[in-house]
């Protein structure tokens, strides 16, 4: 895989409001890398170009999404345009979903499985 502009774009970005991603993550449960990831919460962000409107990559897709989920992970998948357009949108936008992906992680999670506390 390769890594694109956008990719380092949005996690210096994240990195710069507290939330330092892994990028390339590899799944191990499910065989799978992820653009960025933050293994400790099991939360992916996909990057997605414009190869990713073709009919055989949104099926490739649908199976990657799947596979995730089973293993446990939460995700979202944000567009290379997306982040052109509007990177501090597509931000906030992530920040929303992990955070609330924190919140449901530190319920279901005996305190010496917490994650690591990022700042707000």
């Amino acid at each position: 895989m390769t890594t694109t502009a956008q990719q380092y774009r949005l996690a210096g970005w994240l990195r710069g409001h507290g939330y330092d991603p892994e990028i390339e993550y590899w799944v191990e449960r499910c065989g799978i890398t992820v653009d960025l990831a933050y293994p400790e919460l099991r939360f992916a962000i996909e990057v997605d170009g414009g190869y990713h409107t073709t009919w055989k990559q949104k099926e490739e897709d649908g199976f990657r999404d799947e596979s995730l989920r089973k293993a446990g992970w939460d995700f979202v998948r944000v567009t290379n345009d997306d982040i052109d357009a509007s990177l501090s949108a597509v931000g906030y936008r992530v920040l929303a979903k992990l955070r609330k992906r924190e919140k449901s992680s530190l319920k279901t999670r005996r305190s010496s499985e917490l994650p690591r506390q990022y700042p707000s």
